[in-house]
């Protein structure tokens, strides 16, 4: 049988290449992850989003009648018009070299808390709390410090198929301002809304540059979330998280004292950081890999390992 087709987004010079669907990913990256991850990728199905024909813009469904059984409502009028109802798919045609990125920064992420000094005082419930906040926060700045970039594809089927995918049928449909998106999107459909959202923080990061020494700060402050719901020393969390402020502070104004500014730039991306949805990034960049487990519970096998 023929395979379907598909165009990427690529939004250099918009060159549509042939988009090939991976039946499973290579078996020589089982050997380059922790054990931890190398069921992920022995697992992964990487063409069961990719079995479907894709193009680059949304197919309009028609609404189903009321005595139709219930559906997913979209607008056909509105097809391929709001970036916020149009969903995406990570193009895998860079898929061996993009996923052992992907499973070395939650890799890297794991050790971090298992060595970075001021958690080791604390219980491993906490440790495994701020992680699981933390995580994509984490990735986000390795991607930026590896200079990462990625294409994505807009499936054929449009939210319904996606929707669908991820979150199963019978997804609610809600209005969000003249559009109509699913309910499902709330919880975790990557749109080419977010996508933009993400390629800006990114764009973001090397505008500004920031050495190694200034992500490896930026990460650890990230990580010591005081305000997390659950945490049974929040007090040592706070006392850790304004270390690494000040530390952070007496690095800027000796490595670069004639940008004055450079503190506050580098703060004011972290809410941009933190405010990405964990559950849009987890379904662009770690559903292939995951499959039905999610990424909080692949990283609290990896902290007991």
């Amino acid at each position: 049988m023929q395979q379907p087709e598909a165009t990427p987004v690529d939004r250099h010079n918009d060159t549509r290449r042939e988009y090939i669907p991976e039946d499973h990913l290579p078996t020589s990256l089982s050997t380059a992850v922790p054990s931890g991850l190398s069921r992920l990728l022995q697992d992964s199905p990487t063409a069961s989003l990719a079995d479907r024909p894709i193009t680059t813009s949304a197919t309009p469904v028609t609404p189903p009648s009321q005595s139709a059984s219930p559906r997913p409502l979209i607008d056909p009028n509105a097809a391929g018009t709001c970036p916020c109802r149009t969903p995406v798919l990570l193009d895998m045609s860079r898929c061996e070299q993009t996923d052992f990125d992907l499973l070395d920064w939650l890799n890297k992420s794991v050790m971090l808390v298992k060595t970075v000094p001021g958690l080791s005082p604390l219980p491993r419930a906490d440790r495994a709390l701020l992680l699981a906040a933390a995580w994509k926060e984490l990735v986000i700045l390795y991607m930026a410090q590896s200079q990462f970039d990625f294409d994505y594809l807009i499936p054929q089927g449009g939210l319904d198929e996606l929707a669908q995918k991820i979150s199963g049928p019978g997804s609610i449909p809600v209005r969000h301002g003249q559009c109509c998106i699913h309910w499902s999107w709330i919880e975790g459909i990557p749109t080419l809304r977010s996508v933009e959202q993400l390629r800006f923080i990114l764009h973001k990061f090397r505008e500004i540059r920031p050495d190694d020494k200034e992500y490896a700060l930026l990460r650890v402050l990230l990580l010591f979330n005081a305000d997390l719901r659950g945490l049974s020393n929040s007090p040592a969390v706070e006392a850790a998280n304004e270390r690494v402020h000040t530390a952070l502070m007496e690095y800027e104004n000796a490595c670069y004292p004639r940008d004055p500014l450079r503190l506050s730039h580098l703060l004011l991306l972290l809410p941009g950081v933190r405010g990405f949805s964990a559950k849009v990034f987890e379904n662009l960049f770690y559903k292939h890999l995951t499959r039905d487990m999610n990424v909080e519970g692949v990283l609290r096998d990896m902290l007991r390992d």
